[in-house]
């Protein structure tokens, strides 16, 4: 029996416009003549017709094309074609009711929705924002291997190489997330987020080593090892939603950026930043998570001698801080150590900011490059808004992320970030 495709799109007239019907149509052709697929579509979603699209059609691969806005949830749209927002928790349910054996979301920041869908065996999500060009070429090659038998592991790594091959830009934003439980008698659930950067070969065999014991002891006839991963899960020995209270949204007079707090002592609370954010506010509102905002103080700056790179240490002076938003502990690592530490991408590199245009609190892993002087030099998503945001790898931050001069991203190592505020009078936890 032929697999069913669905195409479902929303592109709101009221939102930045997508070309829905040109992306349909490429991917239809690809499938044109194949008796192995069916492509059916709807390209105008709306909460209203869903679930009964879902219902009618019975897909086993689904690919939605739209705008999403991470936390914040995924726009459809109403009756009249203007946007709708849809919260993630009602977005991610709906697909609980129904046997898909792929989930392709399109939409920036969709890595949200992706990893609430366990009960899906394939989803593709996005992990930031992605340039539409990359988006539409991406999928397209990806669909062009599955035509031709290809399974959905193989596809997703080759159109990874293919985009990359021809230069195009944001070719680290699309994520694959393999739930091999699914459909097994196995009661094993291994989720793995593949980032198909070029690991060593020390390390694809250190890897084996470690996974394939253990899954054979674990459930025999169920051991998998997925293509070439250089990450470890999402989901290390700590949860990273911890981190997310301490993170903060900073506005100022003339930009919007990012923020997290150092140290907290009686009714004193410090906040790092970088200069460029507060340039001009000796008073910014600082946001934390569940909506909570207070005007600091800029305590001190090295804008005067770095405007670009410089660092920034905020004061808020209450009690009524969050309770959760506990200070981040920095790396002690001197700066020559760190190329032999980042460069073994056993831990995930990732920050959480407010970039423009995206969610706040957006997650965005970054693939480490090397080193500058005394800055470090990263690939990744980075949008105006991340300035200031903390760098962490495993429990600790390892930098602060300063400014993006394509195609690097530019952090600020934690041996200079704890120098600076030292050097403010602040002790460190």
């Amino acid at each position: 029996m032929a697999k069913k495709i669905l195409i479902l799109a929303a592109n709101p007239r009221n939102t930045v416009k997508i070309r829905v019907n040109q992306e349909f149509e490429e991917i239809k052709e690809i499938f044109r003549g194949n008796k192995h697929f069916v492509v059916e579509e709807n390209l105008a979603v709306t909460p209203n017709n869903l679930s009964k699209t879902l219902s009618r059609h019975k897909p086993d691969i689904v690919h939605f094309i739209g705008h999403g806005k991470g936390e914040g949830g995924m726009t459809l749209e109403d009756d009249d074609g203007l946007k709708y927002l849809v919260g993630n928790k009602e977005f991610t349910g709906i697909f609980k009711h129904f046997t898909i054996e792929c989930l392709y979301l399109n939409p920036c920041y969709s890595i949200v929705q992706a990893k609430e869908m366990a009960h899906i065996k394939y989803v593709i999500g996005m992990q930031g924002a992605i340039e539409n060009k990359t988006a539409k070429r991406f999928s397209t090659e990806f669909y062009s291997k599955l035509a031709q038998g290809e399974d959905y592991e193989s596809a997703f790594e080759f159109a990874r190489s293919t985009v990359e091959l021809i230069g195009l830009p944001d070719t680290e934003i699309p994520i694959l997330f393999c739930n091999h439980g699914v459909g097994s008698k196995s009661p094993i659930n291994f989720w793995r987020m593949i980032s198909w950067t070029i690991p060593s070969w020390r390390n694809l065999f250190k890897l084996i080593i470690n996974i394939l014991p253990a899954a054979i002891t674990t459930s025999i006839g169920a051991i998998v090892i997925i293509g070439i991963i250089s990450f470890p899960t999402i989901t290390e020995k700590y949860d990273i939603e911890q981190i997310k209270p301490s993170i903060v949204k900073i506005i100022s007079q003339n930009r919007v950026g990012t923020g997290f707090v150092i140290q907290k002592i009686q009714n004193k609370t410090y906040i790092l930043t970088v200069a460029h954010v507060v340039e001009g506010d000796h008073n910014p509102t600082i946001k934390f998570l569940g909506d909570n905002k207070f005007k600091a103080t800029v305590r001190n700056t090295e804008a005067e001698f770095n405007p670009n790179k410089g660092l920034a240490l905020l004061l808020l002076e209450t009690e009524k801080i969050p309770n959760n938003a506990l200070p981040l502990n920095f790396s002690e690592k001197h700066l020559a150590d760190f190329n032999l530490a980042l460069e073994k991408r056993d831990k995930i590199i990732f920050t959480y900011g407010f970039p423009r245009g995206g969610a706040d609190w957006a997650y965005a892993p970054l693939n480490f490059s090397g080193t500058k002087g005394r800055d470090l030099l990263f690939l990744g998503g980075i949008k105006e808004g991340n300035s200031g945001g903390p760098l962490i790898r495993g429990e600790k931050v390892i930098g602060i992320i300063t400014t993006n001069l394509e195609p690097f991203t530019y952090a600020t190592s934690a041996l200079t970030i704890r120098e600076f505020i030292l050097g403010s009078g602040v002790s460190l936890p």
